[in-house]
Order: structure tokens, then sequence, then C-alpha cells
């Protein structure tokens, strides 16, 4: 049973048996690396999208907004011109702020040294907003979803639900994984 479900996890999360080896001491298999970066150019195209979708609205608001304030018969709203500015301003560098630390970590992801999670494994499915349905009853779910998440020795993995089914609450594993936090990535696990 144990040889059934290494091989499950290895197919689920894409790792060979040389890859996991690697992992073991500490390094990413070539294959691994590429992977890795192409999700990381993936995700900083989708940042730069939210930063340029964020810096046209910021904009918009200051060519639209500020000359009608500006030109306002109302004195009142001349006065709310530096508070427009600085809200502009703020939410530039909120972004600006936001942008830099998700480049930071997805750099991380393919430069970080790869790290050990060992302990028992619980996994949990979280509803996002939404009902998920049950088909065989005939009730359609609502947008919303789920995060499933899969926990081994206190990091926490966000994954997708056919990882999730591969590991056993209770059962302990030794996972292989680059990054941290929220951006921690499983890239191989055995039982142990």
């Amino acid at each position: 049973m144990d040889a059934r479900s290494q091989l499950v996890l290895s197919a689920v999360l894409d790792f060979s048996a040389d890859e996991l080896a690697a992992n073991r001491t500490g390094r990413l298999s070539e294959r691994q690396a590429a992977k890795l970066r192409t999700t990381r150019s993936r995700s900083r195209s989708a940042t730069g999208l939210v930063a340029m979708v964020a810096l046209a609205f910021i904009v918009v608001v200051a060519v639209v907004l500020l000359p009608r304030l500006s030109a306002g018969k109302n004195p009142a709203s001349s006065s709310e011109i530096p508070y427009v500015v600085g809200a502009l301003i703020l939410v530039a560098l909120l972004i600006s702020q936001a942008v830099f630390r998700t480049r930071r970590a997805l750099n991380q992801t393919v430069t970080g040294t790869i790290s050990m999670a060992e302990g028992v494994a619980k996994t949990r499915v979280q509803r996002m907003g939404g009902n998920v349905g049950d088909p065989q009853s005939g009730i359609p779910g609502t947008p919303g979803g789920a995060r499933c998440e899969l926990t081994i020795g206190g990091i926490r993995f966000l994954v997708s639900p056919s990882v999730l089914a591969a590991f056993s609450d209770g059962r302990a594993y030794r996972g292989y994984y680059v990054g941290q936090g929220i951006r921690a990535t499983l890239v191989s696990a055995e039982l142990i």
C-alpha cells in the first residue's frame, strides 16, 4: 500500500525518483527549476497586468477628477484636491509595495533552496463564499469554489484538489518545498 501511495504522490506532484533524491539533498532538478521559472513568469505577467490596471485607474482619476474639482464653482471642491492627490499617492505606494513584495517572493521560489517539512498531514477544504453543490442530488453549486490546504509539520501549502486527495489525514509525510508563507510550493513528498 505504501509503494502505491508513493506512486500517487509522485504522479500528482509530478516528480520522479531521481528528482526526489535531488530534493532530499536540497537541490531542484533542472526540470523542476524550469517548471518553477514558467510559473514565476506567468505570475509576474499577472502582477504586471494588475499594476498597469491600477496605474491606469490612478491616471484616469487624476485626469478626469482633478480638473473638475479645480474648475468647480464651489470653494469646497478646491480644498478637496490635496485629499484626492494624497489618496492617489497612497494607492500608488501601496500597489508598488505589493508588486515588489510579490516579485521578491516569486524570485525566492525559483532561486531559494529547498526546505523540508516533516510531520503528520492535515488536509482542509475551505469554502470560499459559495456553495459547492451536490451533482448527485441535482443541487447546483453557486460561485465561490473552495481552497484546498495541506499542512505538513506546521507548513501550510495551497494545493489543487487532486494533490489534496493524494494525502491522508493523520499519516506522516516529509515534504520538500520552495518559497515561504503563502507562496510555499510543494515540489515532492514521501511517506515516512
